[in-house]
């Protein structure tokens, strides 16, 4: 098919999904051991573990849905009928996650937690690998895809501020009891279905690279993308830089209830966020053309660990605590997305790679892959800081937060500040293993 250059309009089409996609990802991420640990009265580590055991499933069915949307054949293409479905699935599932019966055993509403979001992430994989593997097929222009990629972010600060940023200020007003829950459930899926439907709708006449390639079985896959260096070396620096993320965001909300002590102060912190990351991203992709993408990547990483290394100091400052909490917003929100805007466009490079040696298109195989690994960053962080917080005492409750020890809130700072240094440190390392002749 032949391409054309992308417009504004083709950008902000495909950028808009990946408002509900943010959603879907941030809020059970920021909220759900909250959720479960100070509502549902599990352990911190049950819950931890509720969470991880569907993300362990996702790391098959995604590449599984990347490879079937390879080979599907529709007047719609390969993709859309994926996002279709996923966008409407995924929104229903969601509203279920929260609808948790009354157990009298915490056993049994962390069994109902694993079951539904098992069927949840299994619904989002049919949106989010197709949506993520559309982005490598809009263009075959290597710095296009970084505009792509800037785009995308922007909607991601969105997403990021209605999920992470309003989530809890929103169950907090509304109650913080299960119904308050639920209500917001219900009201973060209607925004999920609309801007995923939005995305399917705005691309159906975009022109895609749609050449298919022969089915592949899942042992093919694996032995596909670990023959492609870039990739495996992205794919592991990502991964890492992911879990630790989310072991961080898993946290803040006990941040700012037990260390902050300002609830209220969790949606201006995220907005400001959000609101430095649609300022930065196109900046981060202009820089590119300047420095590189690696040695743009490298710089952004070195950023946040530092940032991260400054929570160690959340509770203190006096009258100045609130106002250098927002600073930490503003300065993760400025310096973290160059490596998200350049770690996407990077995969894209890696896909291109693939495509210009063997001839094949396997969009599919690698978009799964990576959205596999970031599914399951995302449940092992709140695995690992759940984990953490039992370790160190935390108190369980089903009547909404209890009074904690200082011991268990050490949890909070290990989960924000040093998995993340250590992380970084890591991910740099491996990152210099990141073949040169995969930029121009």
């Amino acid at each position: 098919m032949t391409m054309r250059s992308l417009t504004r309009a083709d950008l902000v089409g495909y950028g808009v999904g990946q408002v509900g996609g943010q959603i879907y990802r941030d809020m059970p991420a920021i909220l759900l051991l909250y959720f479960m640990t100070n509502t549902l009265g599990i352990p911190g580590l049950m819950a931890g573990t509720a969470i991880l055991i569907p993300k362990i499933w996702v790391v098959i069915c995604d590449p599984l849905v990347g490879a079937w949307s390879d080979q599907v054949d529709t007047r719609w293409g390969r993709r859309r009928p994926f996002l279709f479905a996923g966008a409407i699935l995924s929104s229903l599932a969601l509203v279920a996650l929260f609808a948790v019966p009354r157990f009298d055993d915490p056993l049994q509403s962390a069994a109902y937690i694993t079951v539904m979001f098992t069927i949840a992430s299994t619904a989002f994989s049919l949106y989010s690998v197709p949506y993520l593997t559309m982005a490598t097929e809009m263009t075959s222009d290597y710095h296009e895809r970084s505009r792509i990629m800037a785009y995308r972010l922007i909607f991601t600060a969105v997403g990021m501020i209605i999920g992470a940023g309003a989530s809890q200020p929103l169950v907090t007003w509304l109650g913080t009891g299960r119904e308050a829950y639920l209500i917001m459930a219900a009201l973060f899926a209607s925004v999920c279905l609309i801007t995923m439907l939005a995305t399917f709708l705005a691309t159906l006449r975009l022109p895609l690279m749609e050449a298919r390639s022969a089915p592949m079985s899942l042992a093919g896959q694996v032995r596909l993308v670990s023959r492609n260096r870039p990739f495996m070396v992205l794919a592991s620096v990502f991964l890492l830089l992911s879990l630790a993320q989310a072991t961080g965001y898993s946290v803040l909300p006990f941040l700012f209830h037990y260390v902050v002590e300002n609830d209220a102060l969790l949606l201006p912190f995220i907005g400001i966020l959000g609101v430095m990351t649609v300022i930065s991203a196109p900046l981060w992709a202009s820089v590119t053309r300047r420095i590189g993408k690696v040695r743009g990547f490298a710089i952004s990483v070195i950023g946040w660990a530092v940032i991260s290394v400054t929570w160690l100091w959340a509770g203190q400052g006096g009258e100045m605590r609130d106002a250098l909490v927002l600073l930490r917003g503003f300065l993760v929100g400025l310096i973290s997305p160059g490596s998200l805007v350049l770690g996407l466009s990077m995969l894209a490079d890696c896909v291109d790679h693939e495509r210009k040696t063997t001839g094949e298109n396997r969009e599919g195989v690698f978009a799964g892959v990576w959205s596999a690994l970031e599914k399951l960053a995302f449940a092992g962080g709140p695995f690992i800081s759940g984990a953490v917080l039992s370790l160190l005492g935390f108190v369980e409750s089903t009547s909404g937060p209890v009074a904690q020890t200082e011991r268990a809130l050490t949890g909070v700072y290990v989960s924000l500040a040093w998995i993340p240094v250590a992380a970084a440190a890591i991910s740099l390392l491996l990152l210099r293993r990141y073949p040169r002749y995969s930029e121009p």
